[in-house]
């Protein structure tokens, strides 16, 4: 709800070794806080002339086309990518592992988090948080797991990994029934949208904005859009437009 993704990165596997790679740096269209510099490295310089997320989007959307997503923490990741990914393919779907929830149900570390799994299983990370790191240090993580697994539970396929971590993890809902087809056209082709709306104030205002994502919260569907008017990413409520200008 107004974080933005300012990096991805994705590595792919095939029979433990790295195939594959994909990386870059996102402009999230607003000012990074200080505090997440402070934790990523990544300052508004090095985004100011990145892609923003949407243009992207179709060629990750390719290069993990057909896999087996992994995550350390997958619902956080999801919250951020699955908007993005479904509006350029509405029905996509993949079977999510999540070496967060392997390492909670099946082992017993002294700390669950990415660095300190990492840690007790010998494995270094070079620059924690930032994204192809931290991506390298879970592929690691996820291959002592399988090791571990199916030495000791007779772990072979798939489907008993997601079995062991109580099920895949499901991407995220996007409530795009209930989406006014200027915005559907807007998101699909790009371009700008002027329309009526009703701000939190209860005033009614005339809004330009370019859309970006859809995004569904607490029984309530979004547009991410950038907003002229602030000269940034901007949330609005679906309910709130009244009409669309033309």
């Amino acid at each position: 709800m107004g974080d933005r993704i300012t990096e991805v990165a994705a590595l792919k596997m095939r029979d433990g070794e790295p195939s594959g790679t994909f990386q870059s740096l996102i402009n999230p269209l607003k000012p990074i806080p200080s505090k997440i510099t402070d934790i990523t490295g990544i300052d508004n310089s090095m985004v100011a002339s990145a892609p923003e997320f949407y243009e992207i989007a179709e060629e990750l959307l390719d290069f993990i086309r057909g896999t087996v997503l992994v995550f350390h923490n997958a619902p956080f990741d999801l919250r951020f990518l699955a908007p993005g990914l479904k509006a350029v393919s509405p029905g996509v779907d993949f079977p999510v592992v999540d070496t967060l929830k392997l390492a909670r149900r099946n082992f017993s570390f002294t700390g669950n988090s990415l660095g300190s799994i990492a840690r007790q299983l010998g494995i270094r990370i070079e620059n924690a948080h930032r994204a192809m790191d931290d991506v390298r240090a879970t592929a690691e993580i996820l291959n002592h797991f399988i090791r571990i697994l199916s030495r000791d539970k007779n772990t072979e396929t798939l489907e008993e990994l997601l079995e062991l971590q109580g099920g895949t993890v499901l991407l995220p809902e996007c409530e795009l029934s209930r989406v006014p087809l200027p915005v559907k056209e807007a998101l699909r082709l790009g371009g700008i949208l002027r329309f009526r709306y009703v701000t939190g104030e209860g005033l009614e205002a005339v809004m330009e904005a370019a859309p970006r994502e859809i995004v569904s919260y607490s029984n309530y569907t979004y547009l991410v859009a950038y907003c002229r008017r602030v000269s940034g990413i901007r949330v609005f409520r679906l309910d709130r437009i009244l009409g669309f200008l033309f």
